[in-house]
């Protein structure tokens, strides 16, 4: 383990197979904070953090009967986006590969 617990954590997340790579990201400034995984990985989770602000923007028409906003998951031709939030304005992005190949349950007890 390394004197960065968070950089740890999202290193074993990268580790997961099927998993292209993940960061935490400030949806108000669209920054990374941390990334792990491919070079790219970093300016796709930055870019993604748009898909957060949208339901921000419009959230609140779907609160009323869906609840708060938990996760998003965005399913593209070559690979999948997965949104969570965190605390305050933080979120969790995760970019993997499609076909889905990320063991899920494994990657929740990491988050």
């Amino acid at each position: 383990m390394s004197a960065d617990p968070l950089q740890d954590v999202l290193d074993a997340m990268r580790a997961l197979p099927g998993l292209r790579g993940c960061a935490v990201v400030d949806a108000e400034t669209g920054m990374a904070w941390k990334t792990a995984g491919a070079e790219d990985i970093q300016v796709l989770c930055e870019a993604a953090s748009d898909y957060w602000r949208l339901h921000l923007r419009s959230g609140g028409h779907y609160a009323p009967q869906l609840g708060p906003l938990a996760a998003q998951v965005l399913v593209h031709a070559k690979g999948r986006i997965t949104v969570v939030g965190c605390a305050g304005t933080l979120l969790l992005v995760c970019v993997s590969h499609e076909p889905d190949r990320v063991d899920w349950a494994r990657w929740k007890v990491l988050v």
